[in-house]
């Protein structure tokens, strides 16, 4: 039996649970501890942050290591979404073993940092980086077949001439 959000009404105003107004977030829930690396360094790739300077900040004396509410707070605070048994499964694969509440964050960092570089360059100057491949956000489904993608290329030029011939700004500052 589902239960409908409460809702109270007032002559002008009315009422709506929270909850009931909240967008639904989908979780797919990763299965094992590499997924969500894998997922931490594909966000932390393509907005460019450095996970690594927010957990110093919670480690004065950089031991590397941090309670694991700080460490969750971090990846929050960075508007990285996981559900609570995918925040766990981080927290008890990057459990300090001499300590149950702490999360050895450098570890982390330095397995998300991989995707930028490696360490140990300098003694090692001919080795190669691998590239990290981000995978598409676009619907493999909503690809363009090569006809409308010919058709495509052939409308964009039409509007490219007629933009300007007839001296356009296509982007006006206001």
């Amino acid at each position: 039996m589902a239960c409908a959000p409460p809702e109270y009404s007032n002559g002008k105003n009315t009422y709506v649970a929270l909850y009931s107004i909240l967008p639904k977030t989908n979780y797919n829930e990763a299965n094992d501890v590499k997924q969500l690396v894998d997922r931490i360094k594909e966000f932390v790739w393509r907005n460019r942050i450095r996970l690594g300077e927010f957990f110093q900040d919670h480690d004065p004396l950089r031991k590397g290591i941090i309670d694991a509410t700080k460490f969750k707070t971090v990846l929050f605070a960075q508007k990285l979404q996981f559900s609570i048994t995918e925040y766990e499964k981080l927290e008890n694969f990057y459990r300090d073993p001499e300590n149950n509440q702490k999360v050895r964050w450098f570890d982390f960092n330095e397995e998300v940092e991989k995707i930028f570089t490696e360490k140990d360059l300098e003694k090692n100057p001919t080795k190669t980086l691998s590239d990290f491949k981000v995978p598409s956000i676009l619907d493999p489904r909503n690809l363009l077949q090569p006809q409308e993608a010919i058709e495509l290329h052939e409308l964009m030029d039409k509007l490219g001439t007629d933009v300007k011939y007839r001296r356009l700004l296509i982007k006006p500052f206001f």
